[in-house]
């Protein structure tokens, strides 16, 4: 039996704003605060498949997430991908099959459904679109990149759900550009949509900088300090970072620290860097609560995730906000969009070790400025709750206004 949100169900918007369901795998901080600002303004249920998964440290409960929710019946299956640059598989992830996502949809009775990428949620909230008569939107975050070397079997299922989209969301240039692969005609698609609650970062980070120098002693830094944010693992380019160091202690000037907040089975090699490279020291925090990583936006210089997949990171648009210069990874779908709006810094390739060093002992030399205040209100503004809640209306109204072509609903309780 599914589980149903322990919030009243409400109607902020009114009784005749469009019913919308998004369905998607389980609840993060980083969304919550966009889901609440679209709860505003629609009448939105978001069903998640689980409320986490094993690999997840947050916590938070029901009452924290200020939306209407509810979790469906589902079934999780781990799973390993090869990734191209690794030569190995990836870390597991999880594939959520929510088999109590139709009845749910039909009780709700959807205007439109918005589904999640291209598993098995998605199917079901395209299948019951095509039944119950309402619009169906793909959210896709993949890139031609993360997306390589996929079967047939699995490009065709991508096909088939892109194409039977009346509307699509992605995060940015490079979402979209993968979803013209799949066959994605002149349906509307709105970029942009991703985000966090941008200010309320901002002003967190920006708190914490007049006790810079505590904070520095605080987590034990000095000199340069490098921030990572992130899964201490393969596929976050740490083997590649961690040569790079080396490499670049050659012939970079004075300390350096790299601040490493996650977890991962790569730990332990990246501590024995320290100890092959003069100047440079390393300080590993492990899984570091999401209230106190603007602590360290505060205390370091740059920032640098040099992942080798990724669709587009919540943490490169965390470092954007707070104005501090990072070194973008090539394969970050967010890189591109981010340096195109103003933050600072450049990309690199990190699996070019040498190219990789040669940038992180410039950076460490000499650690370029902040980005300008009106950048990083441009780039806060964008990313932030009530533009991603705008943009998100503005593709709902854009599917319905061709509703009177399909077919309509059933009633409420029909198969």
């Amino acid at each position: 039996m599914e589980e149903s949100s322990t919030r009243a169900e409400r109607n902020p918007a009114g009784d005749d704003a469009p019913r919308v369901a998004l369905v998607t795998n389980i609840p993060t901080p980083y969304r919550n605060p966009c889901y609440a600002a679209l709860a505003r303004l629609c009448n939105l249920k978001v069903f998640f498949n689980s409320w986490t998964e094993p690999d997840r440290n947050w916590e938070f409960t029901p009452d924290d997430l200020d939306y209407p929710h509810e979790i469906v019946r589902s079934y999780t299956i781990p799973y390993r991908r090869r990734n191209r640059l690794l030569g190995t598989a990836n870390a597991t992830t999880y594939a959520q099959i929510g088999i109590g996502l139709p009845a749910c949809l039909r009780r709700f009775r959807p205007d439109v459904a918005i589904g999640p990428a291209f598993g098995p949620t998605s199917m079901l909230a395209l299948g019951y679109a095509k039944i119950g008569g309402a619009r169906f939107i793909l959210w896709s975050e993949g890139t031609r990149h993360t997306e390589a070397g996929l079967s047939w079997l699995r490009r065709k299922q991508r096909t088939m759900i892109t194409t039977g989209a009346h509307g699509y969301w992605t995060n940015g240039q490079l979402s979209s550009e993968l979803l013209l692969d799949y066959g994605r005609g002149n349906q509307p698609v709105e970029e942009g949509m991703t985000g966090i609650d941008t200010r309320a970062f901002q002003s967190a980070v920006a708190g914490h900088r007049p006790n810079r120098a505590q904070l520095r002693e605080k987590y034990g830094v000095s000199g340069t300090t490098f921030l990572f944010v992130g899964a201490v693992s393969q596929r976050k380019g740490v083997r590649q970072m961690a040569d790079a160091f080396k490499l670049a202690g050659n012939s970079a000037f004075g300390p350096a620290t790299l601040l490493v907040a996650g977890v991962g089975k790569e730990s332990a090699m990246l501590a024995a860097v320290a100890s092959e490279t003069p100047g440079l020291r390393i300080v590993q925090l492990g899984f570091v609560p999401p209230h106190r990583i603007p602590e360290l936006f505060a205390a370091a210089d740059v920032f640098v995730l040099p992942t080798l997949s990724d669709n587009w990171s919540l943490a490169v648009l965390e470092a954007a906000v707070t104005g501090i210069p990072q070194l973008f990874s090539c394969y970050n779908g967010g890189s591109q969009d981010l340096l195109a709006a103003g933050a600072a810094g450049e990309i690199f390739d990190p699996a070019d070790v040498t190219g990789f060093a040669e940038t992180l002992a410039r950076y460490w030399t000499a650690p370029p400025p902040l980005s300008d205040a009106a950048e990083l209100d441009h780039i806060a503004a964008y990313y932030g709750p009530q533009a991603f809640a705008d943009r998100a209306m503005k593709s709902i109204r854009s599917v319905l206004s061709a509703e009177q072509a399909a077919p309509s609903r059933p009633a409420a309780g029909v198969a």
